[in-house]
């Protein structure tokens, strides 16, 4: 308990502590001297839809974004703004959302980005419940928990808007629903089993809309996985034959009603368009009308050898060469766990049958979602191998310290709190090179945001029905992160930012008067910003 409590403050702390460091912007970030993509901060295509997801204008005015990545975590989103609105609407006559929106962004990122923390540590207490169920030892799965909570991504996404531990948390959440859903059944226990598998559907659903490109396959998987086991079981035990073809029957149904309700939020005209155009674009891919003779059969064949051709480069070392890719800033940062995750994951295989009823769903799974991951191969795409290998790499570091320690200590007995303690201080030299990264993109981040931080001050300071004035300012979209930028054209959200911050060539006294101007924010030219009171 007293791990947990303590996990949980240093992560809300630094989580806190960060948001006062470097909240907002629009900058693409640097890691060691390697270009990132740009920093929409804060999540601006998240923030920005979640806090329109309820309007109609959101689907109909061309918005760029079609619903998709991230639909969980746009409706958690637009859950805590409407939370915070309550007691604002309370107390402020005739205030409506988008004017609360526009004068409380600050307090709403805020709360989002600490909402992303406590999501993080929900996927990490969904990792320790899938830890214990394969290690069946608390220590060595907090010590899983510790090595997931230390990885490159999860450090560098830790406070970010972004889907990465819904992503973690819906998956585990779905196989400890479906083993539960197992043992239930195995116990006669069928009400308990039934709502466990409507539970295991829920996270399927909500694990697919959280990031579809990787988490396609668990549609299949799952289903698939839950029939095997039927069959399994009800073979052994032909009494509970019809109780499992039920099973089956309530979780077949409840993923039909969660796939379907979460497809009616999603535009999937623009989605496709959107990985039809954009993802080719940046990759710099031929058009496959281009290369194809026009049959259908040659559009495919033409589409497997582009998709080969990507994959082929993948393997090449230049790719992953850690000075010139993101990609090999995460090969280098979880280098030594990913061997010893492979390590612990063979010595669980061969040396413990029992667990193999654990491994198997796992790799299986884990090798489902690997073509599209591959095929991208954007570092923050491993987040699930990362969950997965925490596992299998506590167990390493375990047995080997064990090993390493009775050896030196004449078979005496190795003390819990030495062993444990040895295995956080290998832990941290593992990851050490993560953390630096990590460091060091927060150094640039806060020093990009100190250039523009007197505007958002002023946004803060300033009260209902002020304005602020900027000049020589870049778009609106710019100053706000973009979060406007996915609001889609004339919202009232959008509409109520603009009111607030207008661009301005000059001042006079009819022009404050008019605007109620009380505060000139002057982007110069040397880079500096400075904040005039007026």
């Amino acid at each position: 308990m007293f791990s947990w409590i303590g996990l949980a403050v240093v992560m809300l702390t630094a989580s806190a502590l960060l948001c006062q460091d470097a909240l907002w912007g629009h900058w693409r970030s640097y890691v060691w001297n390697v270009r990132y993509a740009f920093n929409w901060d804060p999540g601006a295509a998240y923030l920005g839809t979640g806090l329109t997801l309820f309007d109609n204008r959101y689907a109909t005015d061309g918005t760029f974004w079609p619903g998709h990545p991230g639909l969980p975590l746009m409706l958690l989103v637009h859950l805590l703004a409407k939370g915070m609105y309550l007691p604002y609407w309370l107390t402020h006559d005739r205030s409506t959302f988008a004017d609360f929106a526009a004068l409380r962004l600050t307090d709403i990122i805020i709360g989002a980005r600490l909402m992303m923390t406590v999501l993080h540590l929900l996927s990490f207490a969904a990792l320790y419940r899938v830890a214990m169920r394969v290690l069946e030892n608390s220590a060595t799965s907090f010590l899983a928990v510790l090595i997931y909570a230390t990885t490159y991504s999860t450090l560098f996404y830790f406070n970010e808007i972004s889907v990465e531990p819904l992503v973690v948390l819906f998956a585990l959440l779905c196989f400890l629903c479906v083993w539960r859903f197992e043992d239930e059944m195995r116990r006669y226990r069928f009400k308990t089993a039934y709502l466990h598998a409507i539970l295991g559907a829920l996270c399927m659903a909500l694990a697919l809309y959280s990031k579809l490109l990787i988490m396609a396959s668990i549609v299949l998987f799952v289903p698939a996985y839950i029939a095997v086991l039927g069959h399994r079981n009800a073979r052994r035990d032909p009494l509970s034959r019809r109780a499992w073809l039920a099973g089956v029957g309530v979780f077949a149904g409840a993923s039909a009603l969660f796939l379907i309700g979460g497809a009616l939020k999603i535009n999937w005209t623009k989605f496709f368009r959107y990985w039809n155009d954009v993802p080719r674009a940046e990759m710099k891919l031929p058009s496959l009308a281009a290369q194809s003779d026009g049959t259908v059969i040659d559009a495919i064949l033409t589409a497997l050898k582009l998709a080969a051709e990507q994959l082929l480069n993948r393997f090449h070392p230049s790719f992953w060469a850690v000075e010139n890719t993101r990609a090999g800033h995460g090969y280098v940062a979880e280098m030594g766990c990913t061997l010893l995750a492979v390590t612990g994951m063979i010595w669980l295989w061969y040396r413990y049958r029992a667990k193999r009823r654990f491994l198997i769903p796992i790799v299986v799974f884990s090798a489902m979602i690997s073509p599209p991951i591959l095929y991208k191969s954007l570092w923050h795409y491993y987040v699930v191998y990362y969950a997965f290998g925490a596992v299998f790499c506590a167990f390493a570091i375990e047995k080997l310290l064990r090993k390493l320690l009775a050896g030196r200590t004449s078979n005496k007995p190795v003390g819990a709190v030495k062993l444990y303690v040895l295995a956080t201080v290998v832990v941290a030299l593992l990851h050490s090179p993560g953390v630096v990264l990590v460091i060091d993109k927060h150094r640039f981040n806060s020093r990009q945001y100190h250039a523009w931080r007197p505007l958002y001050r002023a946004l803060d300071e300033a009260s209902d029905g002020e304005t602020i004035a900027v000049k020589n300012a870049p778009p609106l979209d710019h100053l706000t992160g973009r979060i406007t930028f996915y609001m889609g054209r004339n919202h009232p959200i959008r509409d109520a930012l603009s009111r607030r911050i207008i661009r301005v060539r000059s001042l006079n006294g009819a022009l404050i008067a008019k605007y109620n101007i009380s505060r000139l924010v002057e982007f110069n030219p040397d880079g500096r910003t400075t904040l005039t009171e007026l």
